[in-house]
């Protein structure tokens, strides 16, 4: 672990769970990730691109928010085109796609582009300063998602490469039921141990997916993940919601190609299955 921001935050989980006692693998990854100061999404260190861990599709080309340009207005004309269509990006990085999108439309559909009004919900400070330095001489503005009011807009909502950066807990198939992993401490250092379920919804949610786990397969819930996707759907009158990601199907995630989950881990692009490593 190295020290700095990341081995400040490290040191404030080990202090929960000493406190706590046991925290379930939802809440290490709300700390992990979206702790108000260090966390992985909140702090200000390079997370994408060449210098940090990962790579989005709108970091490889223009071309894609070109594409997605083409499919938002395919949505505004079945829509009637309306004089004003409003875009909701969630989590939009480094601000590329909503340029290259904008970009796109400026140029091919000017007649698209005088009725855009692109807004974007981003809860991490320094990548909304990013955003703004990338597309300041651009029509963009910026929402906190509880100021977007039910039935308030016309347009389609959008995301790239969000819904998998959710905090979810894990759980594994033992011959006697159901078990949640917890995150506890063991010779100073992050552990997973079972334990019994953190509530009810977590059996539920897979029971209504038609999810049966193999003794001893590990699995992940993400519970935020409806609610997630119903409040996308409550702010538009009329609409699309397009949420773009890497998956599969319920039956190929949940199925033996996945007999320890499909948790991946991303440090300086290298793929680690220890979400314990480089915390932050």
């Amino acid at each position: 672990m190295s020290g700095g921001a990341s081995g400040r935050l490290l040191e404030l989980i080990l202090e929960e769970v000493r406190e706590r006692g046991a925290i379930t693998f939802a809440r290490f990854l709300e700390l992990a990730l979206y702790h108000p100061e260090h966390g992985y999404y909140i702090s200000g260190r390079q997370r994408i691109g060449p210098e940090g861990d990962y790579y989005t599709s709108a970091d490889v080309s223009p071309l894609f928010g070109a594409t997605l340009g083409r499919q938002v207005v395919e949505m505004w004309e079945l829509l009637g085109r309306p004089g004003r269509f409003t875009v909701v990006e969630y989590g939009a990085g480094r601000g590329l796609l909503a340029a290259d999108l904008l970009g796109w439309a400026g140029g091919a559909r000017p007649d698209f582009f005088a009725c855009l009004d692109y807004v974007i919900v981003e809860i991490s400070p320094s990548l909304r300063s990013l955003q703004r330095s990338a597309l300041r001489r651009l029509p963009v503005r910026w929402a906190r998602a509880e100021d977007l009011h039910p039935r308030s807009l016309v347009g389609c909502t959008l995301s790239n490469e969000v819904a998998d950066a959710m905090p979810f807990h894990r759980v594994r198939q033992t011959s006697g039921g159901l078990a949640e992993l917890w995150v506890t401490e063991r010779r100073g250092r992050l552990a997973e141990e079972p334990g019994p379920l953190s509530g009810e919804r977590i059996a539920e949610y897979l029971e209504g997916q038609g999810v049966g786990l193999a003794e001893g397969q590990v699995a992940e819930v993400c519970l935020e993940a409806p609610e997630w996707m119903r409040s996308q759907v409550r702010i538009l009158e009329r609409g699309y919601s397009l949420v773009i990601d890497y998956g599969s199907t319920t039956r190929e995630l949940y199925g033996p190609a996945h007999p320890e989950g499909t948790l991946a881990c991303y440090h300086r692009h290298r793929l680690s299955r220890d979400p314990f490593e480089h915390v932050g």
